[in-house]
């Protein structure tokens, strides 16, 4: 959470306890005013009916429900103020490739936004020409940025200078947006060799989980896969190029059992590591 939601949040945790603490005297104390103008020795039988079940609270009072609400408020923003450890919590790293893209990219951003989610986007470097501007939300809103080469060829065909251009192009191509240089590399298609794993100063990422939403027929058949699939600790493999991506509700059906954070996060990347990872 950034730092301006952390205050919001607390703002309205304070709010919450506030009303709950003048909701709380004002019902606890308008049966007593009640009770008080009543001269006990003129009360009809009927009367004393009504005041009897007054004096008692009964389950389901208006103070009863307004203090579970609040009760439930502030939990929830206890929870959300609560700093993630993927140590204790089940968390899952959601990746998307190939973008920026105008459409898909933005669009996947507001549903990740939506269920206080975090992903990691694997960049092609000559998308980025234009899209300065995606690129940059993506960091703002605190996801990771990571390299997916300069035109995503198959690194197992190239010479060794063929791969330092496709990394180091793209490199720049980032961090000329204003957004630091990425610490993490995805090899297109997830191909990789010796000569590559020897070029690449970074950790290279994988995957476990592939629901394979490039050949998907419907949005529920990437849901379902992803479900079938994913564990504490996994990494799933996305694109942020298709419509079928974006309708599906993995990211929903995901956040309701899991953390989903950054591929740094659930890894605890550390500066000089050059290791390759499929999940946690």
């Amino acid at each position: 959470m950034s730092k301006r939601g952390t205050y919001i949040a607390y703002i309205v945790l304070g709010i919450s306890i506030f009303v709950l603490g003048l909701t709380s005297q004002a019902l606890a104390t308008a049966p007593v005013a009640q009770i008080s103008s009543v001269t006990s020795g003129h009360l009809e039988s009927s009367d004393r009916v009504i005041l009897s079940k007054r004096e008692t609270p009964f389950a389901h009072s208006p103070h009863d429900i307004l203090t579970n609400t609040v009760q439930a408020s502030i939990a929830s923003i206890a929870e959300d103020l609560r700093p993630i450890d993927c140590a204790i919590d089940a968390c899952v790293a959601l990746t998307f490739d190939d973008g920026p893209d105008r459409i898909h990219t933005p669009a996947l951003l507001d549903v990740l936004k939506k269920h206080k989610a975090h992903a990691s986007f694997f960049l092609i470097g000559n998308k980025i020409a234009g899209r300065e501007e995606i690129v940059r939300r993506i960091a703002a809103e605190g996801h990771d940025i990571g390299n997916h080469s300069w035109a995503h060829p198959n690194m197992t065909k190239l010479t060794a200078a063929q791969i330092d251009a496709e990394f180091n192009q793209t490199q720049v191509a980032i961090a000329n947006t204003g957004v630091p240089a990425p610490r993490m590399f995805r090899p297109p298609y997830g191909k990789q060799n010796a000569l590559v794993a020897s070029r690449i100063p970074v950790p290279r990422i994988l995957w476990n989980v592939d629901p394979h939403d490039w050949a998907a027929h419907t949005p529920e058949q990437i849901t379902a896969d992803v479900l079938k699939n994913v564990r504490n600790g996994s990494i799933v493999v996305m694109h942020d190029t298709y419509d079928i991506t974006g309708e599906s509700r993995a990211i929903e059906a995901l956040s309701k059992s899991y953390k989903l954070v950054t591929v740094s996060k659930l890894l605890s990347i550390k500066p000089g590591d050059r290791n390759q990872y499929f999940s946690r």
